[in-house]
């Protein structure tokens, strides 16, 4: 719950002219509009993640559960996805990743679900790379998980939690 004198921001708040806070009725020059800009700025920075990583060894297999959520986004052209994105490599030409994990594009799909899916790249995103099974470089092994169907059900709000469980290896 927010503190009294604070209020939730809107996504499409963050998209509006940097002026906003001169043209509205709260005064950039008093501590109310000295507020207001500094929640905008924490939350209003573009693209948000959080990463937990492992290195310095050589690992064959990673394992992760994901919370399955709907998100909104704010028109058909935003998404969100929740991910577990295996890398080798640096960030440069030769950065080698696997992803995994749900997507939510009404862009993408057409629809408001989120759904399951895969990527690879083996050169930084640059001439290589694929999604789902449209190309070769990726073998499922699961006969009864469909890659890009809907999931369900989907987590809700002070509801039911519900996650997927992924799995990732190498096969030599």
């Amino acid at each position: 719950m927010l503190p009294e004198v604070l209020i939730p921001i809107s996504p499409s708040r963050c998209r509006q002219s940097p002026i906003w806070a001169r043209e509205s009725l709260i005064s950039p020059s008093t501590a109310l509009g000295v507020a207001v800009a500094a929640l905008l700025s924490r939350f209003c920075r573009g693209p948000e993640h959080a990463v937990g990583y492992v290195s310095g060894d050589q690992y064959y297999e990673a394992k992760a559960s994901i919370n399955l959520w709907a998100p909104r986004v704010a028109n058909q052209y935003e998404f969100s996805l929740s991910q577990m994105w295996v890398i080798s490599g640096s960030f440069g030409d030769d950065l080698n990743t696997i992803e995994a994990g749900w997507q939510f594009s009404p862009e993408l799909y057409g629809d408001n679900y989120p759904r399951f899916f895969t990527y690879w790249t083996t050169d930084d995103y640059q001439a290589t790379g694929c999604y789902n099974l449209l190309c070769s470089g990726f073998v499922q092994t699961n006969n009864r998980i469909a890659i890009g169907a809907a999931i369900s059900p989907i987590s809700s709000y002070n509801g039911g939690q519900f996650d997927i469980s992924l799995l990732v290896w190498k096969v030599n």
